[in-house]
């Protein structure tokens, strides 16, 4: 049998395919239609049952997500069962404790979070089953208020994370410097060394402007609460979707503790070089007023914070064109919306590599 690694991206599927199937019965799910939704990193089904209509109108009756977990992720000295755990952990919290909905972790008959998998040529898995939650994507013809909704929901996340007991053995990663920058996050499998390594040269100037000045704002903000606790941290509107006039988080994939102006930055980034920035970024802090104060002090260091996540894209598209040819990354164009994004922040700011502007 060919090592796992070895085959094809159809290969590949096909295989955690029948890993999946193995799966369905500890969720009491036997015999469900399984649909590929991608094979990137977690690798990951729709799970469809015929079933009497749920009576929780916040989710797809008888749809769950199925994902099979990569195998390393984010922070490599966190056990990555225990991440899992941890990530289920605040979802449930969220869905007993606010009004927010969320995808729902769903528990295997035995009442564990998560399942152990293993099949031969594919090895130990993790798996995570949630309920399918209702709504749609605007990723792409977002209008300002659907970021007052994004700003809305952000806000009671925040309100929660800020309140919450965390468990005494929650783990999710730190999104300090470190994780950026200090080789601790893996960019697509490298190191974030080796994806310097991996971007072309001429990128090299631009992105190493951020560098500095994120490892100086970041001990400014401090990680006292009123800057920085646990955030959803990839809360774009590709990760949002729209019901009843409500906006609903997925993708709690990269969760974690950092600045909360971060998050905000993430939500943000792709509407910053827009002619019509300002529309959306009040509309955003506007739902954000509605459930928690807007944190104006910290406002200042938002351009930087999107500048960052512009960077850490342009080093996860060069690791990923490395490590995954086969994905066609189009590596010249990406990096080149990346350099301009970064330019321009740039020059409105005064970064500069030399520290927060003043």
């Amino acid at each position: 049998m060919r090592p796992f690694e070895q085959l094809t991206h159809r290969g590949q599927v096909l295989r955690l395919r029948r890993l999946a199937e193995s799966a369905l019965p500890d969720y009491g799910l036997a015999g469900a239609r399984l649909s590929l939704i991608a094979h990137e990193f977690n690798t990951t089904f729709r799970v469809d049952v015929p079933i009497p209509a749920s009576d929780d109108h916040h989710y797809v009756s008888g749809r769950y997500l199925l994902r099979i977990h990569q195998r390393d992720h984010h922070d490599p000295r966190l056990a990555r069962q225990q991440v899992i755990e941890s990530e289920l952990a605040w979802l449930a919290a969220l869905h007993t404790e606010t009004e927010i909905a969320v995808p729902l972790p769903v528990r295997t008959t035995n009442g564990t979070a998560v399942l152990v998998a293993e099949l031969p040529g594919v090895g130990q898995r993790f798996c995570s089953v949630l309920r399918w939650l209702d709504g749609r994507i605007k990723f792409g013809r977002a209008t300002p208020h659907h970021l007052y909704l994004t700003g809305a929901l952000m806000a009671q996340l925040h309100n929660h994370a800020a309140a919450w007991r965390i468990p005494p053995d929650f783990a999710r990663v730190r999104w300090d410097w470190h994780a950026f920058f200090g080789d601790i996050a893996p960019y697509a499998g490298l190191g974030v060394q080796h994806a310097w390594k991996a971007l072309p040269p001429t990128y090299h100037p631009t992105f190493a402007q951020v560098v500095e000045p994120l490892r100086r704002t970041m001990d400014a903000l401090g990680d006292g609460p009123e800057t920085f606790g646990l955030i959803h941290a990839d809360l774009h509107l590709d990760n949002v979707l729209f019901a009843q006039g409500e906006a609903r988080p997925i993708d709690f994939d990269d969760c974690g503790f950092s600045h909360w102006v971060y998050d905000m930055a993430v939500t943000l980034w792709l509407y910053r070089i827009k002619a019509d920035w300002p529309a959306y970024r009040d509309a955003f802090f506007a739902g954000y007023a509605t459930h928690r104060r807007v944190p104006d002090d910290q406002l200042r260091y938002l351009d930087l914070f999107i500048a960052v996540r512009e960077t850490a894209m342009a080093l996860w598209v060069a690791a990923t064109a490395h490590t995954n040819p086969g994905l066609g990354v189009d590596l010249e164009a990406e990096l080149a919306l990346n350099q301009q994004a970064v330019e321009r922040l740039i020059h409105t700011t005064g970064y500069h590599g030399n520290g927060a502007s003043e």
